[in-house]
């Protein structure tokens, strides 16, 4: 469904809110609303604002969409190319001062034509996820990404101040990006390897905290896109952020089941190991299955003191509306 939706340019949220409302809880009543605003906005854009088109009766900010989503980027790209330049050449010189009004300007010409709606904010993080941007084109398989961190954390974070739904496009395209299916060794692509760097370093650096609670960023999306969509990297990524994270509550909700998934998919690399390598692997799915089954005897049994229990006794069944 990840697939379909990107044809369409539907974002990656709407489709795990599907999944979450048909599969898993259903969502608080608060985030169906804030989805549901942000759908009237999609289709605002994708759909309704094309209908104007034809009529001649598009606003301003309209028109910026209206012209393409290639001249769009190429907008973005002379605002980010400057600012890449500026900011290197700031710490050549040492000129703090210089770098900071390179930011100022940088992210209040992105808000200004990001204020059409959300569609131009995901070209936006589009652009920034070009080569040569956010991931640099000299960049090397198994090499650092800090001098990168340093080059446009400040934007990005300042980018999550004035325009909410930045972070949250931001991490559900990443995400997308390090789950494409690919014919290539997708544990030696070098791009994919630098977005689950970023990805790593937003969604747990102390440098992003106060970004992430302003972004209302929510890990769990993230980690399910992984775990249904399993591959070299989502599987680090969800390792990552449900098992060896600091964050108990995320670990209690997730690590069990990234844990399985992993083991899982191990499973479907069997062939050609050793049948002591494949013993390890069987012996911990069953411990895992071990501890959900104990987890689910747990709750039921915590659960039998309040709320919805199921008849033990006989039923007659009734028509609704029949007293």
């Amino acid at each position: 469904m990840f697939w379909a939706a990107r044809e369409i340019g539907l974002p990656a949220s709407f489709v795990e809110l599907r999944h979450q409302a048909t599969h898993e809880e259903l969502p608080a009543l608060l985030v169906l609303r804030q989805a549901a605003t942000r759908s009237l906005h999609w289709l605002w854009q994708y759909y309704w604002k094309d209908i104007d088109i034809r009529s001649g009766t598009l606003d301003d900010d309209d028109e910026v969409f209206a012209d393409g989503v290639l001249k769009l980027k190429e907008r973005f790209r002379h605002i980010l190319r400057p600012y890449m330049e500026a900011r290197l050449d700031a710490v050549k010189k040492k000129a703090p001062a210089q770098f900071l009004s390179g930011i100022a300007d940088a992210c209040q010409q992105c808000v200004q034509i990001c204020k059409s709606g959300e569609a131009t904010t995901s070209v936006l993080v589009a652009t920034l996820l070009e080569s040569g941007f956010l991931v640099p084109t000299s960049k090397t398989l198994g090499s650092g990404m800090e001098s990168e961190f340093s080059l446009w954390d400040d934007l990005l974070k300042k980018l999550t101040q004035h325009q909410r739904p930045f972070l949250r496009i931001l991490t559900d395209e990443m995400s997308i990006m390090i789950i494409q299916p690919t014919r290539l060794d997708i544990s030696i692509d070098i791009y994919r390897e630098a977005v689950y760097m970023w990805l790593v370093h937003i969604i747990t650096s102390e440098r992003w905290t106060t970004s992430r609670k302003r972004g209302n960023f929510n890990a769990s999306c993230v980690i399910s896109t992984c775990l249904m969509n399993p591959n070299h990297w989502s599987r680090r990524l969800a390792t990552v952020l449900a098992i060896d994270t600091d964050d108990e509550f995320t670990k209690a909700q997730w690590a069990n089941l990234v844990r399985l998934s992993n083991a899982q998919y191990e499973q479907l690399q069997l062939d050609g190991m050793s049948q002591g390598e494949v013993a390890n692997i069987k012996e911990e799915v069953n411990r895992v299955n071990a501890k959900i089954n104990e987890f689910e005897q747990q709750a039921s049994s915590a659960s039998q003191g309040s709320g919805w229990v199921k008849w033990q006794g006989p039923w007659v069944p009734k028509p609704i509306g029949m007293i």
